[in-house]
């Protein structure tokens, strides 16, 4: 009779030692699906702030790009506008040239009147004795711009 007790005792603690291992197994399995678990949060962590980052970048970038065109689209406007200007300076000045009217001088020497042409300051006699003996139906004048030199209409022989 004894012996049964003793083999009952001997299950029994096999039976405990199993149990010991299979919580050690699920104690184990736990741990490493908690490693797991916590290595793939750390991942999507690491993914979701790259991913952040990149929308960053990207947004930076358009920013960026938005400005870049912002500026040369001013750039363009400006310049149009200036040549604009200019252009209508152009015609301006070309408008106020055609409406110069010819001025009246005397000559220096005989005193007769002669008709210029816009911007000539005065008669030289000597060009204009000079004119005369060679028959020329045009008289020189200086201009007002200083040193040029320009013809002028209205002398007959």
């Amino acid at each position: 009779m004894q012996k049964p007790r003793e083999e009952e005792e001997e299950e029994e603690e096999e039976e405990e030692e199993e149990e010991e291992e299979e919580e050690e197994e699920e104690e184990e399995e736990e741990e490493e699906e908690e490693e797991e678990e916590e290595e793939e949060e750390k991942k999507k962590k690491k993914k979701k702030k790259k991913k952040k980052k990149k929308k960053k970048k990207k947004k930076k970038k358009k920013k960026k790009k938005k400005k870049k065109k912002k500026k040369k689209k001013k750039k363009k406007k400006k310049k149009k506008k200036k040549k604009k200007k200019k252009k209508k300076k152009k015609k301006k000045k070309k408008k106020k040239k055609k409406k110069k009217k010819k001025k009246t001088l005397s000559c220096p020497t005989s005193g007769e009147l002669f008709e210029t042409s816009p911007g000539c300051d005065r008669l030289f006699s000597s060009t204009f004795e000079a004119s005369r003996n060679a028959s020329q139906t045009s008289l020189l004048c200086e201009y007002r711009g200083g040193g040029r030199w320009g013809s002028m209409e209205g002398i007959e022989d």
